[in-house]
């Protein structure tokens, strides 16, 4: 389907959709059952929006708060992407200490 809407498959990525034209660029993730649209031309967004949920039953939870472990903040200067929230978890000593393997003739 996206590839019948002009859409170019990533070489790099399979999972990574662009749309490159006149009227703007539009990119699209597609990891499983979660999809990310970005681009600089909303009606092209919200036209696009529109066809896939005629063929797909979509959930738009509007702007991008965290994806795959990545969490996204806005602000006037940009976008930050941040593995805080999963570093904090991964660093919890119940969460890492069992993976810590003592080697028979270390003295640790």
């Amino acid at each position: 389907t996206l590839k019948q809407l002009g859409f170019s498959q990533s070489m790099a990525d399979c999972s990574l959709f662009s749309n490159i034209n006149k009227q703007g660029s539009t990119f699209i993730i597609v990891y499983v059952d979660d999809i990310i649209i970005a681009g600089d031309n909303r009606d092209a967004i919200e036209k696009l929006k529109v066809i896939l949920n005629n063929k797909f039953q979509l959930k738009d939870l509007r702007d991008l708060k965290y994806f795959l472990g990545i969490e996204v903040a806005r602000s006037k200067k940009g976008i930050l992407l941040s593995q805080k929230k999963y570093w904090i978890s991964y660093m919890k000593p119940d969460t890492v200490a069992p993976n810590l393997v003592k080697h028979p003739q270390s003295n640790i």
